[in-house]
């Protein structure tokens, strides 16, 4: 199994950017006769969450989804929210990284992920010390984790 992120290209800014899903979808009911108080977290799947960037990417996610899928591939939200595409092998990820490149040119990229290696979280500002901040410049130090905190 590879897994690879995918990124596509923003309509407004024209950088890369993943579709992260940032929380569940929330769904309720409202009842003609009574109050209903039920509601239902759930996380969309790969492919709905794809849908529902149209317009804020400059591909076409129904003509992207097809791609995925004729080459074997399977869209995925994963553990840190991130648009995933799952293959089997190289074969599939290759196949599919040729005719992403055929239909859609630089406009989707596929970053394989390395099994057993972490994710680096976001931080808003990476800590680099030869790059340090102008003066008089917004400066928000990384956040820490709530292990720290509660000490």
């Amino acid at each position: 199994m590879i897994r690879a992120r995918v990124w596509f290209r923003c309509a407004a800014m024209h950088d890369p950017v993943q579709p992260v899903l940032v929380r569940p979808a929330r769904i309720g009911w409202r009842a003609k006769f009574r109050q209903v108080d039920l509601t239902i977290e759930r996380p969309f799947t790969g492919e709905e969450l794809v849908q529902r960037m149209r317009g804020w990417i400059t591909v076409d996610p129904r003509e992207f989804s097809r791609l995925v899928q004729s080459c074997e591939g399977r869209l995925k939200v994963f553990d840190d929210g991130g648009l995933v595409v799952e293959t089997e092998g190289e074969g599939e990820l290759t196949a599919l990284q040729t005719a992403l490149a055929e239909n859609f040119g630089d406009q989707v990229d596929l970053e394989v992920m390395v099994k057993g290696r972490r994710t680096k979280a976001f931080h808003p500002v990476e800590q680099n010390p030869e790059k340090t901040p102008r003066r008089g410049a917004f400066f928000m130090p990384p956040l820490l984790p709530i292990s720290y905190c509660a000490s």
